[in-house]
């Protein structure tokens, strides 16, 4: 209908070098087909190496190999994705163990900060009534990297 046929033997001439249209049915295909709307055509589709009697074993050994290196195809991606969730996993759990190493450190030296302001008074610095800096009375070994505040410490992460 509209070039359906034609278009079909054409792809089909690309996948078999055997395509032959018929419309040759024996009588109880063509009973069949009498009461029908439309009149069906019968392409007969064929590969001359599978339908030769000493190739067949040939073919079928082809199928088999072609089976086959599918499956170990299949098989090397499965465990590449395994291994691939193994490493994101890893990775995972590195990174979170890192996250909370950091997190203690900092808890830590938070604690030990407060533990010194609330065991040293504070001083005060000169006679204007100002109350000194929180940092003023820690001792320089707490204040963390570069004198400054261990609440505002940053710790680079890569």
């Amino acid at each position: 209908r509209a070039g359906n046929l034609d278009r079909f033997l054409k792809h089909a001439s690309f996948a078999f070098p055997v395509v032959q249209p018929s419309v040759d049915y024996d009588s109880g295909v063509s009973q069949r087909f009498s009461g029908m709307a439309c009149f069906p055509v019968l392409v007969k589709m064929a590969n001359p190496d599978v339908t030769q009697a000493g190739a067949q074993e040939s073919g079928l050994a082809a199928f088999g190999q072609a089976v086959e290196e599918a499956r170990l195809q299949r098989c090397r991606q499965e465990r590449r994705a395994r291994r691939e969730a193994r490493r994101r996993r890893a990775a995972k759990r590195a990174h979170r163990r890192q996250r909370d190493r950091l997190v203690a450190q900092r808890e830590e030296r938070q604690k030990a900060a407060d533990r010194l302001s609330l065991l040293a008074p504070p001083r005060l610095e000169g006679g204007d009534g100002e109350e000194p800096s929180p940092a003023a009375h820690r001792p320089r070994s707490l204040l963390g990297r570069g004198g400054r505040s261990p609440s505002v410490d940053v710790v680079g992460v890569s």
